[in-house]
C-alpha cells in the first residue's frame, strides 16, 4: 500500500503532466517539507516556481544534494549559473520530443519570455528602489517619533519572524507590567505567505480570473466575488469557480449565498472534493450539533474523492473536538492534517484546543510553542498559549503571550479577560479588575469577561457584585460547569441557600472529570457543614478524601480533615460557622482537569 508521501508524489507528478502549476507547486512544497533530501522534488519544484531566482535556488539545492545530477546541471547552465558543458547539451532531435514536465521545457519557455521580461526589469527595478527608499525613510522617521525613551527588551525565549506588517490596532499601554507598545510588531515587517487557493485550474479566456485570485488572496471578498461572477459568465460549467465564490461568500459572512455556491459546484461536478469541504466548513461554523451527521458525510465524501486534501482532516478534527467522547479521534485526524499541511497555523491551534479539552495544559503549551516557532505570526496561538499556561497554574508566565496577542491583534473581550485572570492569579486584584472592566466594556455579553470578574469580586468578598456578574455569565452559558459552581458559591454568601444547592447538583451533573467532582465535593461539603447538614457534609468530605492521590490540593485536604474532626468530635465545639480553622482560598486544580478551580485567574470549561 503506498505511503501518504508516495501518493502525494504521484499526485504532484500528475499535476506536472497536466501543466497545473499551482497544484504542483503546492504539493511539491509539502513534499519538500516532508523529505527535503529528495533531489527529484527540488528539480520538479524548479519547473513550477515563479521567478528565475527561485528556480536557481531549487536547482542549486538539488545539485548540493547530488553534485552529479544531470537535470540540475543542465538547468543551471541554461540559466547562466554554470559554464556550458558540451557533454550535457541536448541534441536538437531530442529537443523536439514531447517531454514530460521537466526543467528544460520550462527553461525554453523562459527563453521565449526573456526579451519581454528584460524590457520590464529596468522599470520595476527603479520602482523597487524607490519603494525601498520610501519604506526605509518612513521606518526611520516612525522609529524616531514613536520609540520609547527606555524601551523594555523583547520577550525572552520567543523567536518571531514572518509576522504581519499591519498597523497596530491599539497604541495604548497595556495594564501593568509586560510588553512595551511599539509601532511595529517585535518580529518585524515580514508576512506569512497567503494560503494558496486549492484546486486552481487555468481560466485563460478572461483576465477577470487573475483579478479574482488577487482579490481573494488579499481578502477583498466583494471584489473577488464580482470578478469570479465575470468568469462564470464565460465558463458557466467550471465547478471550481462556484467553489471559490462560496468560499468568498462564507468569509464575507453570507452563509446562504455560500451554501448556494457550494451546491452549484456539486451540481456541476459531483466528484469535485473542495465543494463538499466548503459546505461542511460552512455548516460546522453555523450549527455543528444540528448538522453533525451531514457535516461528517460531506467530509468523508471529500476525503474519498481527494485523500490529499489536508483541510478535510483539519475540519474533521474540529468536528470531533466538539462531539462528546471523540477527542482521541480528533487527535488522529490532526495527525493526518499535519502531514498534509505542515505549515498550517490552524493545525497547531486546534491541537492546542484538543489537548486542553483532554486536560493536558502542559502538553498543549508545548504544542502551541512549537506552532509559534513554525508560524510566528499566528497571533491566536499566543492567546491560546496564555490560556494553557493559566490552566497549568503558570499565571505569571501567561502574561507575555497574552500581551503580545492583545497588542498586535484586534483586542477582544476574551483575551482581555484572560489577561485579567493572569493578574488575579498572582493576587494583583486592582490590575485584574481594571483589565476585566475593560473587557466587559468591550463586550458586555462576553461569558469569560463576566465570569472572571465575578471570581475576582468573590475573592474580594464583594458578594453582591460577584453574584451579579456570575448570574449574567450563567445566563449566557447555563451548561458551563464553572459558571454553575461559582454562582452556587456566590449564592451561599448572600443566603440564597436553595438556589445554591440546586446549582451544586447541576455542577455535579455537568462535571467531566474527577478534578471537577473534587471541586463539587469540596465547596458543597463546606456549604453543608456551615448550614448544619453534617451527614451530607461528611459524605462529600469522605468522597473528596477517596480521590486519587495528588488530585486534591493539600490545602483543601487540611481544611476538610479539620472540619471532619469538629463534626465527629464527641466534645462540644463552637458553632459550625465559627469552627472553620481558617479561610482557605481555592488553589489551582491539578493538570488532570481541563476545568480550573473557580478562583480568580482560572479559566472556564463550557
Amino acid at each position: 500500500m503506498p505511503t501518504p508521501e508516495e501518493k502525494m508524489a504521484h499526485e504532484a507528478f500528475s499535476a506536472l503532466k497536466q501543466r497545473d502549476r499551482n497544484r504542483a507547486r503546492d504539493l511539491l512544497a509539502r513534499l519538500i517539507k516532508l523529505n527535503p533530501s529528495r533531489v527529484d522534488y527540488w528539480v520538479w519544484m524548479s519547473t513550477v516556481v515563479d521567478s528565475p531566482k527561485e528556480r536557481v535556488f531549487c536547482l542549486k539545492e538539488a545539485l548540493r544534494l547530488d553534485p552529479q545530477n544531470v537535470m540540475a546541471r543542465r538547468g543551471l547552465i541554461v540559466l547562466g549559473e554554470l559554464p556550458v558543458d558540451d557533454s550535457l547539451v541536448v541534441p536538437y532531435s531530442a529537443q523536439k520530443r514531447n517531454w514530460q514536465p521537466s526543467l528544460l521545457k520550462e527553461a525554453e519557455e523562459q527563453k521565449q519570455l526573456a526579451a519581454k521580461a528584460w524590457r520590464s526589469i529596468a522599470l520595476y527595478a527603479a520602482g523597487a528602489v524607490l519603494v525601498v527608499m520610501l519604506i526605509a525613510g518612513a521606518a526611520f522617521g516612525a522609529g524616531r517619533l514613536l520609540r520609547p525613551k527606555a524601551q523594555q527588551s523583547g520577550p525572552s525565549g520567543v523567536f518571531i519572524v514572518n509576522a504581519t506588517a499591519t498597523a497596530l490596532p491599539t497604541q495604548t499601554a497595556l495594564p501593568g507590567r509586560g510588553i512595551t507598545p511599539t509601532p511595529t510588531p517585535p518580529w518585524g515587517n515580514l508576512q506569512l505567505s497567503p494560503t494558496p487557493l486549492y484546486a486552481q485550474t487555468p481560466h485563460p479566456r478572461t483576465e477577470a480570473y487573475r483579478s479574482a485570485v488577487r482579490a481573494y488572496e488579499r481578502g477583498e471578498w466583494a471584489g473577488a466575488i464580482s470578478y469570479f461572477d465575470q468568469v462564470v459568465a464565460v465558463e458557466p460549467d467550471a465547478p471550481d469557480l462556484y467553489y471559490f465564490i462560496g468560499e468568498a461568500q462564507r468569509q464575507a459572512g453570507n452563509p446562504e449565498e455560500a451554501l448556494e455556491a457550494y451546491n452549484t459546484a456539486i451540481e456541476k461536478s459531483a466528484s469535485f472534493a473542495p465543494a463538499y469541504l466548503g459546505r461542511a466548513r460552512l455548516r460546522l461554523a453555523e450549527a455543528p450539533r444540528a448538522y453533525a451527521d451531514s457535516i461528517r458525510a460531506d467530509l468523508e465524501k471529500a476525503a474519498a474523492l481527494d485523500p490529499l486534501l489536508g483541510e478535510v482532516f483539519l475540519e474533521t478534527a474540529r468536528l470531533d473536538r466538539l462531539q462528546p467522547g471523540r477527542l482521541e479521534e480528533a487527535g488522529a485526524a490532526l495527525d493526518e492534517a499535519a502531514l498534509l499541511l505542515p505549515d498550517s497555523p490552524e493545525v497547531d491551534l486546534l491541537r492546542g484546543e484538543v489537548l486542553l479539552a483532554q486536560g493536558l495544559p502542559a502538553e498543549a503549551a508545548d504544542a502551541l510553542r512549537a506552532g509559534i516557532e513554525r508560524n510566528p505570526a499566528s497571533l491566536p496561538a499566543y492567546k491560546l498559549l496564555g490560556r494553557a499556561l493559566q490552566l497549568d497554574g503558570q499565571y505569571e508566565e501567561s502574561l507575555e503571550p497574552l500581551q503580545i496577542y492583545i497588542q498586535y491583534a484586534n483586542p477582544d473581550a476574551e483575551a482581555l479577560a484572560w489577561l485579567g485572570a493572569a493578574y488575579a492569579g498572582q493576587g494583583e486584584y486592582t490590575l485584574a479588575l481594571e483589565t476585566l472592566d475593560r473587557a466587559v466594556a468591550l463586550d458586555d455579553e462576553s461569558f469569560e469577561a463576566l465570569y472572571q470578574r465575578g471570581l475576582v469580586h468573590l475573592e474580594l468578598e464583594e458578594y453582591e457584585q460577584a453574584r451579579r456578574d456570575l448570574s449574567n455569565a450563567y445566563v449566557i452559558n447555563m451548561d458551563s460547569f464553572a459558571a454553575n459552581l461559582a454562582l452556587a458559591r456566590a449564592d451561599l454568601k448572600v443566603n440564597a441557600t436553595r438556589e445554591a444547592f440546586a446549582l451544586f447538583e447541576a455542577s455535579e451533573n455537568l462535571s467531566r472529570s474527577d478534578a471537577d467532582l473534587a471541586q463539587v465535593y469540596y465547596y458543597r461539603g463546606i456549604a453543608q457543614h456551615e448550614y448544619g447538614s453534617m451527614t451530607a457534609a461528611l459524605r462529600d468530605f469522605r468522597a473528596l478524601l477517596k480521590m486519587p492521590a495528588g488530585l486534591v490540593p493539600e490545602a483543601w485536604l487540611e481544611d476538610v480533615r479539620a472540619r471532619m474532626d469538629l463534626i465527629i468530635s464527641p466534645t462540644p465545639s463552637p458553632s459550625p460557622r465559627a469552627s472553620a480553622t481558617r479561610r482557605v482560598s481555592a488553589t489551582p486544580t491539578p493538570r488532570a482537569s481541563a476545568t480550573p478551580t473557580p478562583k480568580p485567574g482560572g479559566t472556564t470549561a463550557p
